[in-house]
């Protein structure tokens, strides 16, 4: 039984019959366990602070309203094409010459530009932590970073009139998102184009993106830049989720399991549920035999070989030997022979002797000894 988590992987070997020399009297109830760590694929995220801007205006400002004011000549919502396409040379959003979104070129500088008289600039730092599906998340369904300072909240409950922008630099990555649910305006740019536009004074909207849309290039820095504003005194919610190797940060992945047991199933990742119950069809021929990709990235790679064995039922094959290797293995290869006990750690045997442990620092630890029960039992 393989099974790969979030920060390791482990690796428990007892098929019933396996031939791997045991001391006299100890039956199937004899395992390897190998705990691989994973740390360069699957380190578990820890808090990500990232430094934004932030910018407090009046409420009188020509772009920001009162309750029950709006853009001239237009009602609330969702606003699409209040910015161009690129990012200007000062990578900060271009006024669309639209007449719809703002009241002039001129106020919408403003926005994310430092104004003295018109609006007070401030650092925040916000701090993403790790999520369910691997990635991080800053939620706040009450976004107000100005509250008790600048301008102050004009006799409302809170500050409501402000901007917001944020800059990081990171690695694209296949699988890497970048989702935002709030209000008002957000506009996202990926290497200076709009991706993401979610202008307008509006109720909360919801925006995603696949950065795998944008022919990226896996291993190529690109930049990502978000601009944020909060125009009228009705909500600030606030949330974003994304999946992005910032600096030289690993991406973070989400828990997955495959699981490949010594008799003639074959389950490849992702085809069973934390429970072991199988959610999708094999993949092999069970009569055939042959190697196969358990899992295959830039990072990990684990391949499987089966065929028929003595011991398989009605000529119908096993899983005789998984090899796990990859860039998480820092060159190396651990290859794991079930029906026939052997083990190898770039070539060289591991695990002879029981009871036996083996261990390369930081990378992996593994040991040769008998359980209490029969893992298969």
């Amino acid at each position: 039984n393989i099974l790969l988590q979030r920060g390791h992987a482990t690796t428990a070997l007892a098929a019933p019959g396996q031939r791997r020399k045991r001391p006299r009297g100890v039956g199937s109830n004899v395992t390897s366990d190998v705990v691989i760590n994973a740390t360069e694929m699957r380190r578990a995220p820890k808090t990500v602070r990232i430094p934004c801007t932030i910018r407090d205006f009046r409420h009188d400002h020509p772009d920001f309203y009162l309750p029950g004011e709006g853009p001239p000549g237009r009602s609330f919502g969702h606003v699409k094409g209040c910015v161009k396409q690129q990012l200007g040379p000062d990578r900060k959003p271009v006024f669309h010459e639209n007449g719809t979104c703002f009241n002039s070129s001129a106020s919408f500088a403003q926005w994310y530009n430092d104004a003295p008289g018109v609006n007070i600039h401030d650092n925040f730092t916000m701090e993403f932590l790790p999520n369910e599906f691997g990635g991080l998340t800053y939620d706040n369904p009450a976004f107000f970073p100005f509250d008790g300072k600048a301008w102050g909240s004009e006799t409302f409950e809170h500050n409501y009139w402000f901007t917001m922008e944020m800059h990081v630099d990171f690695v694209y990555v296949p699988g890497s998102t970048f989702a935002f649910k709030g209000d008002d305006d957000v506009w996202v740019f990926v290497n200076g184009s709009l991706v993401m536009d979610l202008g307008g004074v509006h109720t909360p909207l919801d925006g995603a993106v696949s950065l795998d849309d944008l022919n990226l290039i896996a291993g190529e820095k690109a930049t990502l830049d978000f601009f944020f504003a909060e125009r009228q005194p009705v909500l600030s919610t606030f949330k974003i989720d994304m999946r992005l190797k910032l600096d030289d940060a690993p991406l973070p992945m989400p828990e997955r399991t495959c699981m490949i047991w010594g008799d003639p199933h074959v389950n490849v990742f992702d085809s069973v549920d934390s429970d072991g119950d199988t959610i999708n069809a094999s993949v092999v021929n069970i009569y055939g035999h042959g190697d196969y990709w358990i899992v295959r990235s830039r990072a990990i790679s684990i391949q499987g070989r089966y065929n028929a064995t003595q011991w398989s039922i009605d000529g119908q094959s096993a899983t005789r030997a998984i090899a796990i290797g990859g860039r998480f293995m820092r060159g190396h290869t651990l290859i794991i022979e079930a029906m026939d006990g052997q083990m190898t750690w770039d070539g060289g045997a591991i695990l002879q002797d029981f009871p036996s442990s083996f261990e390369a620092e930081g990378i992996i630890s593994a040991s040769y000894h008998e359980l209490e029960e029969p893992i298969d039992k």
